[in-house]
């Protein structure tokens, strides 16, 4: 009985060793994560800095009235500082999601470019010509198709198989058939509307659907 004993404490030591490894490893990357040290988060939860080194060395486990205040804190639960590995996890998700917004910026960018580049074309087409009232206000039609193919080309890069990708994709097709109509009617003599050009947008579309639903 004695050695049974003493194998349960021995057990339960090495659990409660390892709860401490867990919960240490856990405050550590959450507290990096906020870029905060040992002595800013003292201040915010309202313990010393030496019981924050503490648990952090896993020398001891907060208690869970503590550790509820950690959750609060971090914005995660007590069972998430529990367990094994949670804050890396969570960082690396964070950094996925930063990824996308860095993705989306350099799309932004480049879509402004696009439209700084047409502004220019505009401006220095008026000024050759030197006449306010112009057919060049069509260069801003073209704009639209040249945004959406650069957009189509990024999607495509980051993400391959996407829904913006066939998003981008199928306003690309449509706007490039609108700038193609418009422009035919700004600058051709002809009076009967090229209306049925975007018949040739259907099976496109169409087709650009289809593709998208490959696996």
């Amino acid at each position: 009985m004695k050695m049974i004993a003493q194998n349960v404490v021995l057990e339960y030591l090495l659990a409660m060793a390892e709860l401490n490894e867990i919960v240490a490893e856990n405050l550590i990357e959450l507290r990096k994560k906020k870029h905060l040290t040992q002595i800013e988060l003292a201040e915010e939860i309202g313990y010393s800095d030496k019981s924050i080194s503490k648990w952090e060395l896993a020398k001891s486990i907060p208690s869970v009235d503590i550790l509820k205040q950690f959750a609060d804190f971090y914005g995660v639960t007590v069972d998430f500082l529990i367990t094994e590995g949670s804050a890396k996890k969570k960082i690396v998700g964070d950094k996925k999601y930063e990824h996308i917004g860095h993705k989306i910026t350099i799309m932004a960018l480049l879509t402004c470019v696009i439209w700084l580049i047409v502004v220019a074309i505009y401006v220095n087409g008026i000024v050759a010509d030197n006449q306010p009232t112009n057919k060049f206000w069509v260069t801003f039609i073209w704009g639209a198709p040249a945004t959406f193919l650069v957009l189509s080309a990024l999607s495509w890069f980051y993400w391959r198989k996407n829904i913006s990708l066939t998003i981008f994709a199928s306003l690309f097709i449509w706007a490039t058939i609108t700038a193609f109509f418009i422009h035919y009617l700004v600058y051709s003599n002809d009076t009967e509307p090229l209306w049925y050009i975007y018949l040739i947008g259907i099976p496109i579309q169409v087709a650009l659907i289809l593709i998208s639903n490959l696996k």
